[in-house]
């Protein structure tokens, strides 16, 4: 009989593991390929009073994440406390399949971007979250993704005057209660490193001395 039960105890906590490994949403998988690195690449660009966004870069960086509370501070080096504006991008991968709904608060605007990544360069993306520039209010979007897909993504800020923020990103899914989304599903894909050097010859078996040209386009 003690056999028996110590059997039944087991096969139960197979069991229970079992479940609770199913309702678990995957630990974010290792960095795509190519040369990325956690985080987004984040644009920074000093605006006109008055003028339009996005209208004069002055750095770019890579950024952790994109919840930044700059209160009335600038952002960063040549860039004013007001009238600036930054463009974050990068790549997303979502653990779970199903629909995602985003939330956020920013003062001022934001807007969220998701793209198709195999139509990435003319793909307009997707707008799944947009304040319209009305600031200090939670606003949010769903988009339905499929987990473990990279999907390219934009981020658009812009600041008039006052404070500066985005107090929070949060996702909820299947599985995943609603949480400030971990900065471990984003990517930032690093510029392209200098092409190959061309060398003249680049073949061949040679004897004695020979001449050798390296060129590049870069």
């Amino acid at each position: 009989m003690k056999q028996l039960n110590k059997f039944l105890f087991i096969i139960g906590c197979i069991i229970s593991c079992t479940v609770q490994a199913m309702g678990r949403p995957a630990a974010a998988a290792a960095a795509p390929d190519g040369v990325t690195t956690r985080g987004v690449i984040g644009y920074y660009y000093q605006d006109k009073p008055g003028g339009a966004h996005f209208s004069s870069e002055v750095f770019k960086r890579v950024d952790p994440n994109f919840t930044f509370n700059w209160g009335n501070n600038s952002p960063g080096p040549n860039i004013t406390n007001d009238n600036f504006s930054v463009r974050w991008k990068g790549l997303f991968r979502p653990p779970v399949t199903g629909t995602y709904t985003f939330n956020s608060n920013a003062d001022d605007g934001l807007k969220f971007i998701i793209k198709d990544w195999a139509n990435r360069e003319a793909d307009p993306g997707k707008v799944v979250l947009n304040n319209n520039g009305a600031c200090c209010a939670d606003f949010s979007g769903t988009v339905d993704l499929v987990g473990g897909r990279l999907y390219p993504v934009e981020i658009e800020f812009f600041e008039g005057g006052g404070g500066a923020n985005i107090m929070y990103f949060k996702w909820t899914a299947p599985g995943i209660a609603q949480e400030q989304v971990p900065d471990e599903y984003f990517y930032a894909t690093l510029p392209d490193a200098a092409a190959r050097p061309k060398i003249t010859p680049d073949r061949g078996l040679f004897e004695g001395s020979v001449d050798v040209t390296l060129s590049s386009t870069t």
